[in-house]
């Protein structure tokens, strides 16, 4: 059995902290991964008493196991996992099975494109060098934790779902004002990662369970996978040289049956708690049956499941914030396509930066929703120029982008390197572009905006061109790609030879069927264009 299937039918309970249940045992916390090796005695104890205290995931001592932290230590970082893996199986063995052991990934502790070559292919790289240790090792499933940016778990999870074959979790850590600290907030997060495949998103450490509580709340408003919660018990404070939290076990429990209201389907415990907080937990879900648990919490009515999925939409994420295509008119600034604006088409080929930047932001400022960039432009070398200005706009934090390219690798490489998730436009009804783009939108998550087009062209006809639309949408969900990430375009072609309100009220209508009979939004109701003189044209 797979912890995928537990998740909705009953709550799944995670063990509590690490580092607090080795100082507990006279441990300091410098060394964490090495006592794998030189502690196992202490680290499989540890592993027992969670087990006692009802835990269904054991998560492995792996948190700081990486290429990084490992560095000159004398062991390898497959040494440590494999060792930690041991220790964590070899209890649930004694058991009798039934639990799951969980490689457990940290961050990297560092900032990412600081001018140090710690960058998006580095913490790739990191992060895969753990995914294989720990499926190589008898991993149940891949936790990321403890995350602030999410471009660096963004490099973890694909690493994740490209080298191993296993269920992937992955929670961030908040402020006190609701935003990591790279500056993300609840919703976004959820976004940027449900469509990339993971399994469950939520959130740990941070924050104690009080404070905790609206930010799983957000989240499982709109998230469409299982939402995991494991505070910390309360916030730390030093009393006689000894570190302590004063969120006690039984204020725990009380304010996590109330996160499990707002939605959780999966609950722990992070820094402060240890094996008593995870049994006093276990026992209070053993006195309600499952009929009283399935009418007070959503996540076993399978909210996530159903409803989350219809109420969902096409959505693109900046660092800071995300843009949802829910039905009202989104505004996309398009003046970084070189066909449009010819300040931008000279700025790109003299390789200015500088404008481009400022021109996103002028038109974040002006109101635009998202940000249009193309760089196809002769004399220009688009995938070099697409990815530089993706990366350079992205690292604002501010605007979410769509991106239309007409070279696949190109605009795969400017997916993977923003710094957000970005619409991937311009995909249309030949078997080429459908073959070399629905992989790209499966792999990273995006939204597509398809275009009712097909070898012989746009037809004329409604019929045929909803024909098209039909082997497009069948097409994605092939690849897991919903209609809440579908953006249709199934206008007629610009030249019907009518008048031009002729065409517009073609167009309107158009729009109107598409998204009655297909339930897919169009983008004729969509998007609006920013235009040079500042106001708004449907897209």
């Amino acid at each position: 059995m797979r912890i995928t299937e537990l998740l909705g039918n009953r709550i799944v309970l995670f063990d509590g902290a690490m580092g607090t249940a080795f100082q507990s045992a006279g441990l300091s916390g410098g060394e964490l991964p090495l006592y794998n090796i030189e502690r196992p005695d202490v680290v499989q104890a540890v592993h027992r008493d969670y087990l006692k205290a009802g835990s269904d995931i054991l998560s492995a001592n792996t948190f700081e196991a990486n290429g990084l932290k490992l560095a000159g230590s004398g062991h390898t970082v497959r040494e440590v996992i494999a060792a930690a893996m041991r220790n964590c199986k070899a209890v649930i063995d004694d058991f009798g099975g039934g639990a799951f052991a969980a490689l457990d990934i940290g961050p990297s502790g560092k900032l990412m494109d600081m001018g140090d070559g710690f960058d998006f292919d580095a913490a790739y790289e990191l992060y895969r060098e753990q995914v294989v240790a720990g499926a190589e090792s008898g991993a149940d499933l891949i936790l990321f934790e403890t995350f602030s940016d999410i471009v660096e778990l963004k490099a973890g999870v694909l690493a994740a779902k490209e080298h191993a074959d296993l269920p992937v979790f992955c929670s961030l850590t908040f402020e006190g004002n609701g935003r990591t600290l790279m500056g993300t907030d609840p919703v976004t997060a959820v976004r940027m990662f449900q469509d990339m495949g993971v399994d469950a998103v939520g959130v740990n450490c941070s924050l104690g369970p009080e404070g905790m509580l609206p930010l799983i709340r957000e989240m499982a408003a709109v998230s469409k996978i299982p939402v995991l919660a494991q505070p910390n018990a309360g916030l730390p404070q030093i009393r006689d040289g000894v570190t302590r939290y004063d969120v006690d076990a039984g204020a725990f429990t009380d304010c996590m049956t109330e996160i499990l209201e707002s939605g959780a389907a999966a609950i722990g415990g992070c820094c402060g708690t240890d094996p008593s907080y995870i049994e006093m937990l276990s026992a209070r879900l053993a006195k309600a049956d499952d009929a009283e648990q399935r009418e007070r919490f959503p996540a076993l009515r399978g909210d996530w499941r159903a409803k989350k999925v219809v109420d969902s939409a096409p959505s693109a994420c900046a660092v800071t914030g995300s843009v949802v295509m829910d039905g009202r008119a989104r505004i996309i600034g398009d003046r970084l396509d070189p066909a449009r604006n010819g300040e931008f088409a000279e700025a790109l080929r003299a390789g200015n930066d500088a404008y481009t930047v400022k021109e996103a932001l002028e038109q974040a400022r002006a109101g635009a929703d998202i940000v249009l960039v193309r760089a196809d432009l002769p004399g220009v070398d688009e995938e070099e120029a697409l990815l530089r200005l993706v990366r350079r706009i992205s690292a604002k934090g501010k605007i979410p982008l769509m991106i239309e390219c007409g070279t696949p690798a190109h605009a795969e490489r400017a997916a993977k390197y923003c710094r957000g998730k970005v619409i991937l436009g311009a995909v249309d009804g030949r078997r080429a572009s459908m073959d070399a783009y629905f992989p790209i939108a499966a792999k990273y998550g995006l939204a597509v905006v398809v275009r009712t087009r097909d070898e012989t062209g746009i037809p004329a006809d409604a019929a045929s061109r909803f024909a098209i639309l039909e082997r497009l949408l069948a097409e994605a969900g092939k690849y897991g790609i919903g209609k809440d990430r579908i953006l249709a375009d199934a206008s007629p072609p610009a030249a019907s030879g009518g008048s031009e309100a002729e065409n517009a009220a073609e167009a309107s209508e158009a729009a109107a069927q598409t998204e009655e009979r297909f339930g897919v939004r169009a983008t004729a109701r969509a998007f609006a264009r920013r235009n040079d003189h500042g106001t708004t044209e449907l897209g």
